[in-house]
């Protein structure tokens, strides 16, 4: 990180791990149970064969193979999605026109533990493509089946018997029509589904709530420019360790006004901001009193002194370019004393 003046230097790239013909658009991680490590999980293409690699600060230390459940058909990787539920305990892969194949995983090995499949009744409607989710609480999926999105009770006794619509395609077009593609959960605890090509997203607005009540907006997500069919595809970042778990999303992300500053905190707003911000801090903690601001190479930009005072300072910033910096209390590694900001001009 010394070269290029601080943006860092590349000193090795193309680092084969493995050769292999592997599923299309599958690959997905999860954190290790120390918190720290990480397992790359992704599948043979058109197989039901594993490739597990640990990957920790040293690169891939190790690598795990697998075969377990059920293949998917031949041909069939782009019309799949596979996700981890929120605590890494289990792992979700959607097979289209199937079952959405179920498997209970073991963070601290590395090892599938447990297959099982969860059926789905696609309304006499021959779903080509099969996007899901799970809630933030870890109760629910949600199975997006282009004219309908489906949610399944995880925590029943015969989860296949839970299956519930929450929302039927409304026959939105823009220009072609909106209907349920992949998902994400979002840092907000929403989940986010794509549509055909076009500018908009769909909303489950409460996903940890059953039936209706999770609430689901059509096309209420836009977009400036047409997505292209696309979603981003996140690993829970801020899953912890077996026995300090955390929790995947937090309702609140910014806000233009003040934002609540937990104990031993830290907040900046406005969220975007122009010409300054405002920083709200905890002056009991015992943090030290400087709070850093970074650009998106990761450079120091900024040092903030923070004085007990009444916990509120005002920072200029129009000498930065627009753009998006992260900010982090001193020596601080807690979620609730570290920050994104935008700045725009």
């Amino acid at each position: 990180m010394d070269e290029n003046a601080g943006k860092g230097r590349v000193i090795a790239k193309n680092i084969e791990i493995m050769s292999d013909d592997i599923a299309y658009g599958q690959m997905t991680a999860v954190k290790h149970a120390n918190g720290k490590d990480w397992w790359l999980v992704t599948p043979k293409d058109d197989s039901n064969t594993f490739y597990i690699f640990l990957f920790t600060q040293d690169g891939i230390v190790d690598t795990l193979e697998q075969t377990i459940g059920t293949a998917p058909p031949v041909n069939a990787s782009g019309g799949i999605q596979m996700v981890f539920s929120p605590d890494g305990s289990k792992l979700f892969r959607s097979i289209p026109s199937g079952p959405v194949l179920m498997y209970d995983f073991d963070r601290t090995t590395g090892a599938f533990t447990h297959f099982d499949s969860i059926a789905v009744d696609y309304k006499n409607w021959p779903s080509v493509a099969n996007g899901f989710a799970v809630s933030p609480n870890g109760r629910f999926i949600y199975v997006c089946a282009e004219l309908n999105i489906f949610q399944f009770d995880l925590w029943a006794a015969d989860i296949s018997a839970s299956q519930v619509t929450v929302a039927e395609w409304d026959g939105f077009k823009a220009p072609v029509g909106t209907i349920f593609g992949q998902s994400q959960l979002g840092p907000d605890c929403k989940i986010y589904v794509s549509t055909i090509d076009c500018r908009y997203y769909h909303v489950i607005n409460n996903p940890d709530e059953p039936g209706l009540d999770c609430n689901v907006t059509q096309h209420s997500f836009v977009f400036p420019t047409p997505t292209g069919a696309s979603i981003p595809s996140f690993p829970n970042y801020r899953l912890g360790p077996l026995d300090n778990p955390g929790v995947p999303c937090s309702a609140t992300v910014s806000a233009n006004g003040p934002a609540s500053v937990a104990e031993s905190g830290v907040a900046m707003y406005p969220n975007p901001a122009n010409n300054e911000v405002i920083v709200e801090y905890d002056t009991k903690a015992s943090f030290g009193k400087q709070l850093l601001f970074f650009n998106v190479y990761g450079q120091l930009v900024r040092i903030i002194q923070l004085n007990n005072g009444d916990g509120k300072i005002v920072v200029g910033v129009n000498d930065l370019p627009s753009g998006i910096y992260w900010y982090a209390l001193l020596g601080s590694k807690n979620a609730n004393q570290s920050g994104k900001i935008i700045i725009q001009h």
